[in-house]
């Protein structure tokens, strides 16, 4: 089901050459991809409008343009009720069921727990499920800041976390002004993007003129 009103129509396009962390060129363009986000509603209203979704996909933009893969946010659609709070790891699971084939799904949930340390609430996950035709997505809580779709979408591009101050996959920011992949990062980026087209689990959209 389409969320209503403007959040359904969402539409945010890449974004053109931006100025690049630590001086990295920018690679040249190798695939946009769709992203369906799946909000969780309270009452009559999404947890998350427009305005919210869109921020996260700029900055993911602006990140992953030293690697040459952008992002475009294809739709917006209601969670089904009973997915606004994510708990345990069959929470996160049972959100398979939800995702639709050659894009990245994005779950955006009212709340997420760290299903490792009890009490503890986390920004965002990425989550692999074999109830998903791709096997992984990404879920976010509604508190999560500008960065942390961009951190996600580094571990579904096959990045693990870094201890250096100021990169998006640490959890240092270090005061930059923008996030950053290093070159071995973006390499794996790249790599993954190519694998992801090859394999179709992500069909890449055309860029808008």
């Amino acid at each position: 089901m389409l969320l209503a009103g403007a959040l359904a129509l969402l539409v945010v396009l890449p974004l053109a050459a931006s100025p690049l962390a630590h001086g990295q060129p920018e690679a040249p363009a190798l695939s946009t991809v769709g992203i369906r986000f799946l909000v969780a509603r309270q009452g009559d209203a999404p947890i998350a409008d427009g305005a919210w979704l869109s921020e996260r996909a700029d900055v993911a933009n602006r990140i992953y343009a030293p690697a040459g893969v952008s992002f475009r946010v294809m739709r917006a659609d209601a969670l089904e009720p009973g997915h606004e709070h994510i708990v345990t790891r069959q929470d996160r699971n049972v959100l398979g069921s939800q995702v639709a084939p050659d894009v990245i799904n994005v779950f955006v949930v009212a709340s997420l727990a760290d299903v490792d340390v009890e009490g503890r609430a986390l920004r965002g996950v990425h989550w692999r499920s074999r109830l998903a035709p791709s096997g992984h997505y990404v879920i976010l809580s509604r508190i999560c800041g500008p960065t942390v779709l961009a951190h996600e979408l580094g571990h579904f591009y096959g990045n693990g976390h870094s201890l250096t101050p100021g990169n998006i996959m640490s959890y240092d920011r270090g005061g930059v002004e923008q996030p950053f992949f290093d070159v071995a990062q973006i390499r794996r980026i790249r790599s993954f993007a190519r694998r992801f087209q090859r394999t179709r689990e992500l069909v890449p959209v055309a860029s808008p003129r």
